[in-house]
């Protein structure tokens, strides 16, 4: 029913469409609040964060973070050893960078075991962005060998190096830890930068 222009489903409603997906559907993920997990019925129970934060606030240089993370400076040398490179590209991609995302994202939808109806609009979003020149934009861009392997494009906010979007091209048996990576060569961007937190969403 319909309430001051606002859609209201009643738990009945919920709990028969929960249950008609599970009849009919060899696995169903449903995100949603905490607090209304009691409408269904014998589901599986995931927790997840409300917000992935890097505080970088305390820190004065990467060796700050990294130093909470015990095998963090082993994958940096494998990615490194196997001709790894991470470079920043600022506010603007090239036609072949976009190309290349494009097969990133393409890689990644055609692995994924769930599809999300907004997978599509995603990888037009990440173009359009891409293609735009947005002077508080930056691209970590992942390659092996000079092959672009991935991606992460982030945007400056205050104090803060929020993600926005990005991918990995799945169909590579390996990427020698270059997402790992990525967390680190934007929290050193955030760092050197001044700026507090490197936000995920």
């Amino acid at each position: 029913r319909q309430v001051d222009g606002k859609v209201h489903v009643a738990v009945e409603d919920i709990r028969a469409m929960a249950a008609y997906l599970k009849e009919q559907n060899l696995l169903t993920v449903i995100y949603d609040l905490t607090q209304n997990a009691e409408q269904f019925d014998s589901a599986s129970i995931f927790p997840a964060l409300p917000q992935a934060l890097i505080d970088c606030a305390n820190y004065t240089s990467i060796a700050d973070y990294t130093a909470h993370y015990k095998n963090i400076k082993r994958k940096v040398k494998k990615f490194a050893n196997k001709q790894g490179v991470y470079t920043r590209v600022d506010h603007q991609l090239s036609e072949d960078h976009l190309a290349e995302l494009k097969k990133c994202f393409q890689a990644t939808i055609y692995k994924s075991v769930i599809y999300l109806p907004y997978q599509d609009l995603y990888l037009n979003a990440a173009l359009t962005t891409g293609r735009t020149k947005i002077d508080n934009i930056y691209y970590f861009i992942a390659t092996i060998d000079g092959e672009f392997i991935g991606y992460q494009t982030a945007l400056v906010t205050g104090k803060y190096l929020n993600a926005l979007h990005g991918a990995f091209d799945r169909t590579l048996k390996t990427t020698f830890h270059a997402y790992d990576i990525m967390f680190v060569k934007m929290a050193e961007f955030a760092i050197e930068n001044g700026l507090e937190f490197v936000d995920f969403g």
